[in-house]
């Protein structure tokens, strides 16, 4: 919502802007109504199959908000599912470890001549954990920059979103 603020602030700044009293939800709200409207225009053009059409500034102004709107919910759902996929990940790797945990547990328990081959396959598999845990830090790292660089490309989005809102209203 700090950003349909930031875009109504943007508009009741705007001279050429008539509504001074516009909110972040009416804001929202009229956005989502253009949207809406292109939509339709766009499936009504799209079944007008060869008729020659008026594309005017509006329309191209709108195309190009329609493709940064579903820009923006595309990355939203692509957060979504990668943080339903890390989760996944690490639940299962909770079960991995607790399961090998078990197993060397009961290695510990051999006899001594067996402690050895145990003691070296412990080793390794001990070796490939850290690498394993390591590797999942290191991805951890980078998922959790992720965020960062999306917020910036959504900011980036909606101010050209405020931009294209006032070239419409200069239009207008």
């Amino acid at each position: 919502m700090d950003r349909w603020n930031a875009v109504a602030s943007a508009l009741r700044e705007s001279s050429e802007f008539s509504r001074p009293k516009i909110d972040a939800k009416r804001a929202c709200n009229r956005i989502m109504l253009l949207i809406d409207a292109h939509r339709n225009y766009d499936k009504a053009s799209a079944q007008a199959s060869g008729v020659d059409e008026d594309v005017n500034e509006k329309i191209l102004l709108l195309d190009d908000l329609l493709a940064a709107y579903d820009d923006a919910k595309n990355a939203d759902q692509r957060r979504a599912d990668e943080s339903r996929e890390l989760a996944n990940h690490s639940e299962a790797m909770g079960s991995l470890i607790r399961a090998e945990a078990m197993e060397s547990m009961g290695k510990r328990k051999r006899k001594n001549d067996e402690d050895e081959g145990a003691k070296v396959e412990l080793d390794f598999q001990r070796e490939r954990m850290q690498k394993e845990m390591e590797e999942r830090r290191i991805e951890l790292e980078e998922r959790q920059m992720e965020p960062q660089l999306m917020a910036e490309q959504l900011r980036q989005q909606q101010d050209s979103l405020a931009l294209l809102m006032r070239m419409m209203i200069e239009r207008n």
